[in-house]
């Protein structure tokens, strides 16, 4: 009793407070074309070994699932436009500059973690690190499905629409919009 009295009171001399180092409000202006949502399944499995040679009972593993999701489109900062004018000082064009899709964001949704069958051994236990890795590596190789997929030029094209019909819509019809999808260098305007 004595021994967790004082683990106690260790804890408590160790208490750490915690306070924000550095707050910031930005505004946030995207324009995400696609929520791509998934589930991945992660495997995951250790053995330690001694000089190659594996040791009994210290093998680990489990398999689990776990949800996420990734938002697709352009950062609404980095679209630039340039109004044409005649000379009474009427805009007869706008030129858009807006960049190519992107990957926006992709985040694990933790409470969703959902551990199926898990070897868990006293000599070498599942560590938190174990499943963080894993949640790393898929949210990296979802990642990787995407720019293998064609969804970032369709997300282009809809992107596209949602802002060329935005500048109709302020400038009118009969304004010609011109549409320019650019790599780095936008044109200041």
């Amino acid at each position: 009793m004595k021994e967790l009295e004082n683990e106690l009171a260790e804890l408590e001399r160790k208490k750490i407070e915690t306070d924000a180092v550095k707050e910031e409000i930005i505004q946030i202006s995207r324009y995400a074309a696609y929520e791509f949502t998934y589930t991945s399944v992660l495997k995951y499995s250790d053995r330690s070994s001694f000089m190659g040679v594996d040791i009994p009972l210290t093998e680990n593993n489990f398999v689990a699932t776990i949800d996420g999701r990734i938002n697709i489109g352009i950062n609404g900062n980095d679209v630039k436009f340039i109004e044409n004018t005649d000379s009474e000082g009427r805009v007869t064009a706008v030129n858009i500059y807006a960049p190519h899709s992107q990957i926006l964001d992709n985040y694990t949704i933790q409470e969703s973690l959902e551990v199926f069958d898990e070897k868990n051994r006293i000599f070498n236990p599942v560590r938190p690190e174990d499943y963080n890795g894993l949640l790393i590596e898929a949210a990296k190789q979802e990642e990787e499905k995407i720019l293998k997929s064609d969804i970032l030029k369709k997300s282009d094209e809809t992107i596209k629409y949602l802002l060329t019909s935005h500048f109709e819509a302020v400038y009118g019809e009969d304004i010609e919009i011109i549409y320019t999808l650019t790599d780095d260098s936008v044109p200041a305007p």
